[in-house]
C-alpha cells in the first residue's frame, strides 16, 4: 500500500557519497516542500538551528499566502442551482435548533416534523433547479398535499433559497416565484370565565376508580368500581389556571419547574417572576417568551402547590412530568357540549387567547398586553382590539339622536365621559378587590389581624388596601396594614 501524499513543509537532511579522490563533504540540512528543496547550509550537527530555519519559513509561507487576495469560488446562477443543494444547507444550519445541548433538552419532535418535510420537498423538488420555481410547480406541489402542509413546506422552501443566497452559495436574481397557498383563517376563540371554571373544577375534583376485575379479588366484589383517594386530573386544572392567567405556551407551561433546573422554565415563587425561557436557549423571534410577572390569585396557588411538595407545576405523578393533551381533551369532551367547543373552537392553544381576550376585556393598554405575551401592538390591535371598552367608543356618538345625519363640528368637548369603574362605585368590582386582598394575605401569610382590617375597609378604601398588603407582603413588615384598624 502506498504511502499518503505529506504536503507539508518538513526538514531532512542529505548526505554526499565520497567523489574520485576520495572526497565526502559533510551533510547538510534542507526543508523539502512541494517537491522542491530549501537548503539551510546548517550542518548536522546544529539541529536546533536547522529546527528554528523551519518555523521561520513556515511561518512566512503562511503571511505570503494570507496577502493574496482570496478568490472566492464563482457562485452559480438560479438556472444552474440544483434545488436539493439549497435544501441540504438549509437542513444543517436549522437542524441545530432542535439538537440537545448542555442547557437544551432538544426538540426531538419539532426537528420530526422539520425533517419530513424536507423529505417531502425533496420527492418532487430533488431533481429540479431552483428557477423551475414557478405557480406551475408551486400549483401541482400543493395539489398533492393539504393546503396547510403546502404552504408550510413552500415556506421552508423558500427561506432555503434565501438563506442560499444570504450565505453566498447562489447568485441573486433569477426567474424563480413562489406562490402559496391562501393560509387557513386565525382561530380566537377563548374560554368564557364560566367555561373555564367549570373545566378547572371539573378536573380537581375528579377521583380516580379502581375495579375489582382480577383472578385474586373477592366474589363479592369482583366486577364493581370504587373511587379512590387519587386525583388523576388535577394536573390539568393547574395547566388551565397557569395557561389562563400568563398566557404562556403549553409546552412550556408542561416543563415548568418551581427549581431553577437546566432546560426548564422556572417559577420564581418568592418574588413572584415566571421565567419561561431557560438560559441558552434558542428561541424564534416568532415564538419569544420572556419572563413575565405572576398574578397574585395564580401566585397564591402555586406558593400551595410547592408547599404541599410539587416539583414542577404540572405533574401527573409526583416528580413526573409529560404531555396534557389526552387528559386535556377528554376533559374538555366531558364538561363542555360539543356546540361550545364548535362555536369557540376550543383547544389548549385557546388558553392563550383567552389571557388575550381578558386582559383587553379588564381595559388593559394595547401595549401592556402586547409585552406581556410578547407579541406585537399590531397583532394584539387587530385581533382582539374589538375586545376592549375603549374600542370604536366615541363613533357612536355618531348615531346619537340629536346627530344623526346632520353635519356637525366636531366632539363637544364639555360631554362629560363616564365615571371609571372602581371599588368605590362597583360593588361587584369591590368583592373582586376583596378576593384577591384576601389571596394576597393566604400568599404572604399574614397575620390573622389584617383579615379585620380588610372586613373594617370600607369599599372606597379597598385599592388601596391592596397595594398596601403587597408592599408588606414583599417586606414582611405588616405594620402599615395593620395602622389600618388603629386608625
Amino acid at each position: 500500500m502506498p504511502r499518503p501524499k505529506n504536503d507539508l513543509p518538513t526538514l531532512k537532511l542529505r548526505r554526499y557519497k565520497a567523489d574520485k579522490k576520495g572526497y565526502v563533504r559533510p551533510a547538510e540540512r534542507f526543508i523539502y516542500d512541494g517537491g522542491k528543496q530549501h537548503y539551510l547550509g546548517i550542518g548536522e550537527d546544529d539541529l536546533a538551528a536547522a529546527q528554528a530555519a523551519l518555523r521561520e519559513y513556515v511561518a512566512k509561507k503562511h503571511a505570503e499566502e494570507v496577502a493574496k487576495p482570496s478568490s472566492r469560488p464563482k457562485r452559480l446562477p438560479p438556472s444552474e442551482t440544483a434545488i436539493a443543494d439549497a435544501i441540504a444547507h438549509y437542513s444543517i444550519k436549522v437542524a441545530l435548533r432542535f439538537e440537545p445541548s448542555e442547557n437544551n433538552p432538544g426538540k426531538p419532535q419539532q426537528k420530526r416534523d422539520f425533517l419530513m418535510r424536507m423529505e417531502a420537498l425533496l420527492d418532487y423538488w430533488g431533481e429540479k433547479v431552483v428557477d423551475d420555481i414557478d405557480a406551475n410547480t408551486c400549483g401541482e406541489f400543493s395539489r398533492n398535499h393539504s393546503a396547510s402542509t403546502a404552504r408550510r413546506c413552500l415556506e421552508d422552501l423558500r427561506a432555503a433559497v434565501k438563506r442560499y443566497v444570504k450565505d453566498r452559495k447562489m447568485a441573486a436574481g433569477g426567474d424563480y416565484v413562489f406562490e402559496l397557498p391562501t393560509a387557513n383563517a386565525a382561530r380566537y376563540g377563548f374560554f368564557t370565565r364560566g367555561q373555564l371554571a367549570r373545566l378547572v373544577w371539573a378536573a380537581h375534583r375528579k377521583k380516580g376508580t379502581y375495579s375489582y376485575t382480577g383472578k385474586r379479588a373477592r366474589a363479592d366484589s369482583r366486577g364493581k368500581t370504587v373511587e379512590t383517594a387519587a386525583r388523576p386530573r388535577r394536573h390539568i386544572a393547574r395547566f388551565l389556571l397557569t395557561g389562563a392567567y400568563t398566557g404562556t405556551r403549553t409546552d412550556r407551561i408542561e416543563r415548568a419547574s418551581f427549581y431553577k433546573e437546566e432546560g426548564r422554565p422556572w417559577v420564581d415563587i418568592d418574588n413572584g417572576i415566571f421565567y419561561r425561557n431557560w438560559q441558552g436557549e434558542m428561541v424564534p423571534d416568532n415564538k419569544r417568551a420572556g419572563p413575565v410577572r405572576i398574578p397574585g390569585r395564580l401566585l397564591a396557588h402555586m406558593r400551595r402547590w410547592k408547599a404541599n411538595g410539587a416539583r414542577y407545576v404540572v405533574e401527573h405523578q409526583e416528580g413526573k412530568t409529560g404531555s396534557t393533551a389526552s387528559a386535556f381533551f377528554r376533559l374538555l369532551r366531558e364538561t363542555l357540549t360539543p356546540e361550545e367547543i364548535a362555536a369557540q373552537d376550543l383547544n389548549r392553544h385557546t388558553l392563550r387567547h383567552t389571557c388575550a381576550t381578558w386582559a383587553m376585556m379588564g381595559g388593559r393598554p394595547i401595549e401592556e398586553v402586547a409585552g406581556y405575551l410578547e407579541t406585537s401592538d399590531k397583532i394584539i390591535r387587530k385581533h382582539y382590539g374589538h375586545h376592549h371598552p375603549d374600542h370604536q367608543a366615541g363613533f357612536g356618538e355618531a348615531f346619537t339622536t340629536g346627530r344623526a345625519g346632520r353635519l356637525g363640528f366636531g366632539r363637544d368637548d364639555k360631554a362629560k365621559k363616564p365615571a371609571r369603574q372602581t371599588a368605590a362605585n362597583n360593588p361587584v368590582l369591590a368583592e373582586e378587590v376583596r378576593g384577591s386582598i384576601r389571596d394576597l394575605l393566604e400568599a404572604f401569610q399574614a397575620p390573622i389581624a389584617a383579615t379585620d382590617v380588610l372586613s373594617a375597609t370600607p369599599d372606597a378604601g379597598l385599592e388601596a388596601l391592596r397595594e398596601t398588603v403587597k408592599r408588606s407582603g414583599r417586606s414582611g413588615d405588616w405594620s402599615a396594614v395593620l395602622h389600618n384598624e388603629m386608625a
